[in-house]
Parts: structure tokens; C-alpha cells; sequence
């Protein structure tokens, strides 16, 4: 396990570098339209107006490309798996959806995203019962009350919290509502879905459904 785990490390990192060496050769090519994480880091500069150095660009990278894919991931499985089981729910989530988003549209707009509320409702209630990161580790260096605003922590909170909270979002509501406007879904009989925690919240088995193409 522990020399899987190192190549799959370095094939990462690897895969970083290459990225970072072609952006500042000019021959990344981007489907942004314009400029996009990695373009950002690359034009970056501090107060004194240094750069950051290849080894700090590939450290905000991994953390983007780490905690930014699997945490996502998961976070959509539990999504599938809540629509799953509640079929009001799903109803209600290809109402919205159908009623906002043109079917024959490529691409989707703030305008869209901000009209999709239940689907907003939806991801956050996902994260309140299947938090991607369950456990956040702190220590208290002074007596403190917990009050109910901090009852709900998906995210973490204060100047440590994630990063890329709001990327993570907008990148759920986005999968969430072209899968549900194109698919249909359905949970695998006979399946046990047991949380596990490794660091992040996924099921320990895995979650099977079957899909079809969704005529609307």
C-alpha cells in the first residue's frame, strides 16, 4: 500500500509540474475564457511585487487539485444517493431544474445557477448530514462557548477555513443540475452504504445505481 500510495503521489506531482512548465512556456491550453487558476497564480505577485516560486504555485495547485476533485466527489455521491432514496426530493430537484434551465442550452449561467435553490438547499443539506470533511482538528488555547452558529461546519470556519469553498459549490450545482436535467437514476437493490471516515466521508462499499438517458 505504501509504495502505491508514493507512485500515485509522484504521478501527481508530476503531472503538476508539467502543467506549471508549460503555463509559463505559453502553451497551456485553457478552456477558460479567461484567466484561469493557474493563469492567476503565474501573474500573481506579493506587496513587494515577487512572484511566487514554481515550488509555491504547485503547492496551491495540489491543494486545489486534491482537496478540490475527491472531497467533490464524495460530497456528490452522497448527493445521487439522498435523491436516491427521497423520491419527493429528486421530483422536486427536476422541477426546479427543468423550469430554469433550457434543455437545449451548452452553458450555464449565474443567472441560471442563482434561480437554483432547491438544488442549493439540496448540496447543503448533504453537507450537513454527510459532511466531505467530518472531523477538523484545532486546538483551544483559551476558554470559548459554542454557539449554535457554528453548528453546521462542512466548510471549517474562521481565517483556516477552505479555501475553496465557493469554487466547491458552484462546482456541485453545476454537476448536480446537468446530471439531473440529462439522467435518470437509480439505486442498485441489495447495497450496503456504510459511512467511512479516511479523512474525508465516503461510502465504505461504494455506491452502484443504474442510469439512463433522461427524455424531457
Amino acid at each position: 500500500m505504501g509504495v502505491f500510495f508514493r507512485g500515485g503521489a509522484e504521478t501527481i506531482v508530476k503531472f503538476v509540474d508539467k502543467i506549471i512548465s508549460d503555463g509559463r512556456q505559453g502553451y497551456s491550453n485553457s478552456m477558460s475564457d479567461g484567466p484561469d487558476l493557474l493563469d492567476l497564480l503565474l501573474l500573481a505577485v506579493d506587496n513587494e511585487g515577487e512572484s511566487f516560486t514554481d515550488q509555491e504555485i504547485k503547492e496551491h495547485a495540489l491543494t486545489f487539485v486534491l482537496a478540490g476533485s475527491e472531497t467533490t466527489g464524495n460530497l456528490m455521491v452522497w448527493i445521487f444517493y439522498i435523491l436516491m432514496t427521497h423520491d419527493h426530493v429528486l421530483k422536486a430537484c427536476q422541477q426546479e431544474i427543468d423550469q430554469v434551465i433550457p434543455n437545449n442550452i451548452d452553458e450555464l449561467t449565474n443567472e441560471h445557477l442563482s434561480k437554483l435553490v432547491i438544488c442549493e438547499a439540496i448540496i447543503n443539506e448533504t453537507l450537513r448530514l454527510y459532511p466531505s470533511a467530518p472531523i477538523f482538528i484545532r486546538r483551544c488555547i483559551h476558554g470559548h462557548t459554542i454557539v449554535h452558529l457554528f453548528a453546521y461546519l462542512p466548510f471549517a470556519a474562521g481565517p483556516r477555513n477552505c479555501i475553496g469553498q465557493n469554487f466547491a459549490l458552484l462546482e456541485a450545482k453545476i454537476i448536480l443540475a446537468m446530471f439531473v436535467q440529462h439522467c435518470h437514476f437509480k439505486l442498485v437493490t441489495g447495497q450496503k452504504i456504510i459511512p467511512e471516515v479516511k479523512i474525508t466521508l465516503r461510502t465504505k462499499y461504494g455506491l452502484s445505481a443504474n442510469t439512463t438517458k433522461r427524455q424531457i
